[in-house]
């Protein structure tokens, strides 16, 4: 349908708490009312980039351009490239931020993060729920950053759905902690879309390290969920860092090997789920880590097969949305993930994943980080793996032999190279530039 409008934010929920930020509780009446007062600032543009680095600010900016309908860009990174491509592809497009300015050639407009001075916005202005309202970039890491459009009924939607897949709507009041950034898909469901539209509270901030998202898990109120990626339970875990009661682990970006996945609900007492999606879709599915490898669809996808691939298809969708990785599908609801052929190595006829051999290589004690890279090295012009490996302790020979009883010999490294850090995205995963980059920079002596 043309058009159709419906309320920006849920009816009847001023007092709602939405976001923890610096010690006080922003409620969705005051957040909206903040919203309001900053799109009447706004210049008259098309489009904006939503630069925002706390929760606080980026959903003020998201709701403001929404208000005003201009569309919000949400780049994958801030690299010159990528800031040539947004100023050619979207006119006189301006920027939204709430700290230092991010980009030298784009004009910037600040988002202040005061206290509301009210908890009741009045009535909910109606907004266009279909229309294209936001662009996604991909990660990057299997192959160039590419733009998905999306309307705010869909992320409505999406917000609903995780919120009921995971039971973390009201009456419980869940407070949400992600250490992913808002301007990614997996941000943009778990960290807006479930605070804004799905009933839960989100914590500003997005810490890192993890002391710091120990601190920050203090400073909510329970019951708490971690959204986070396996990058930093495996930092959790490894640094024995203590946290406080958590009801949830939700983890994504990347596979989730089953001993991380134990090792957390051991050490901290919580059940940990994954979830799956891509950004053309968002999310999709769900499962318990624990539970084995069935992924379960959420409510109202259903997998179609359309000739020789298979497509996920729901109500909210605009069209049917293919999926890129290799599945095996159980049901219309069920299916279990063989992986994405990008992420398939074939060495000496055999076969195996980079996913899972990076799994193998972070869990070694003593490693902080670490990846396989198939690059342009060759031996008897057989292709080979290199390995780069973050550790205070380890030699290359020590990190060999342990990968040597966990992996066919196939796959073992020819090469083994100590960096102080993997050129990881804000989410955890490792764009494909970025670690083309570092092969060329470490092979040459510069690392």
């Amino acid at each position: 349908m043309a058009d159709a409008r419906g309320p920006i934010l849920p009816p009847k929920a001023p007092a709602r708490p939405v976001i923890w930020h610096e010690g006080a509780v922003i409620t969705q009446g005051g957040l909206l009312q903040q919203a309001q007062q900053l799109a009447d600032r706004l210049p008259d543009r098309d489009f904006v980039i939503n630069a925002c680095a706390t929760r606080y600010g980026f959903l003020q900016a998201l709701l403001a351009a929404l208000l005003r309908g201009q569309t919000t860009i949400l780049p994958s990174d801030r690299s010159p490239g990528m800031m040539a491509k947004l100023t050619a592809d979207f006119p006189a497009i301006y920027s939204l931020n709430d700290g230092d300015p991010p980009f030298e050639a784009i004009s910037t407009h600040d988002v202040p993060l005061c206290a509301p001075t009210t908890s009741d916005s009045g009535p909910l202005p109606q907004i266009a729920m279909d229309r294209d309202a936001l662009v996604v970039f991909t990660s990057g890491s299997t192959g160039a950053p590419m733009p998905h459009r999306k309307s705010p009924g869909l992320l409505a939607t999406t917000g609903r759905l995780i919120a009921a897949r995971f039971g973390l709507a009201e009456p419980d009041r869940v407070a949400v902690l992600a250490t992913v950034p808002s301007q990614h898909m997996y941000g943009l469901e778990t960290a807006v879309a479930l605070p804004l539209w799905g009933g839960a509270s989100v914590h500003s901030a997005k810490p890192f390290y993890p002391a710091d998202i120990a601190a920050a898990l203090a400073g909510l109120s329970a019951p708490r969920v971690l959204v986070t990626t396996p990058v930093h339970l495996n930092a959790l875990v490894k640094t024995e860092t203590a946290l406080p009661p958590l009801q949830k682990v939700i983890s994504a970006t990347a596979p989730l090997s089953l001993e991380l996945a134990a090792e957390v609900e051991r050490r901290y007492n919580t059940a940990v789920f994954e979830i799956f999606g891509f950004s053309e879709a968002g999310t999709v599915a769900t499962r318990r880590t624990l539970e084995g490898p069935v992924w379960r669809n959420c409510d109202g996808l259903v997998l179609r097969q359309d000739a020789d691939r298979w497509t996920f298809d729901a109500p909210h969708y605009p069209a049917p949305v293919a999926v890129n990785d290799v599945i095996e599908v159980l049901t219309p609801q069920s299916f279990t993930l063989r992986g994405r052929p990008t992420d398939v190595v074939n060495i000496a006829g055999k076969r195996a994943s980079l996913s899972g051999l990076n799994s193998l290589l972070t869990a070694l004690p003593g490693v902080q980080d670490g990846a396989f890279y198939l690059g342009n090295e060759t031996d008897d012009k057989v292709a080979r793996l290199v390995a780069f490996v973050v550790s205070q302790d380890l030699t290359a020979e020590a990190v060999r032999s342990a990968l040597r009883r966990e992996m066919d010999p196939a796959f073992l490294p020819r090469h083994i190279y100590f960096v102080p850090e993997l050129p990881r995205a804000e989410t955890g995963k490792l764009p494909q530039s970025a670690l083309a980059a570092l092969a060329r920079s470490v092979t040459a002596g510069k690392a």
